[in-house]
């Protein structure tokens, strides 16, 4: 049970979210781990970022990591067709034919990200394949990646973390 009064446990911090990423040459692969509550801003800010960096190959498969994170963003299908597509077609303009693995913590944002795929699919930009998980070795196997293959980082040196408060409502 969470009691969020402050007169019990204090004052609490805002919330943070971030996406922890770092490059797999030997797998082909970057990781992306999100945490923290997410909308479509601050996801496709941090993709624009990653996709622009200098490590980053055009072919790589991504492997997005959401067990730690949760959707707290406007995903009804008008709004992120007028106010996503051109970003999305932006980053999908930067890769090759690759793999893009989304994996689920929980059975309600795996229904989001399914619905966000489907979505994303219609942009006319089919040099990405998507597909979402709800199981580690299922996103490992499509990915081709190694069963001990682990996304979470050995240490924290090992990532580079994009990280943002969520704004107050």
């Amino acid at each position: 049970m969470t009691i969020d009064d402050d007169r019990i446990s204090g004052p609490q911090a805002p919330p943070t979210r971030s996406c922890a990423f770092r490059y797999e040459p030997d797998h082909n692969c970057l990781v992306l781990r999100w945490t923290g509550p997410l909308d479509g801003d601050f996801m496709l800010t941090c993709l624009e970022q990653v996709v622009s960096g200098p490590t980053f190959r055009p072919e790589m498969n991504l492997f997005h990591d959401y067990r730690q994170a949760w959707f707290s963003g406007d995903f009804r299908y008008h709004f992120i067709v007028e106010r996503f597509r051109w970003r999305v077609q932006a980053v999908d303009a930067k890769r090759n034919p690759a793999l893009s693995a989304h994996l689920a913590g929980r059975p309600v944002d795996f229904g989001v990200l399914r619905m966000l795929i489907q979505i994303m699919d219609t942009f006319e930009v089919a040099k990405v394949t998507r597909k979402c998980f709800l199981d580690l070795d299922e996103a490992l196997a499509w990915l081709r990646l190694p069963e001990d293959f682990r996304p979470e980082a050995a240490s924290d040196a090992d990532e580079d973390v994009i990280r943002a408060e969520v704004p107050a409502d």
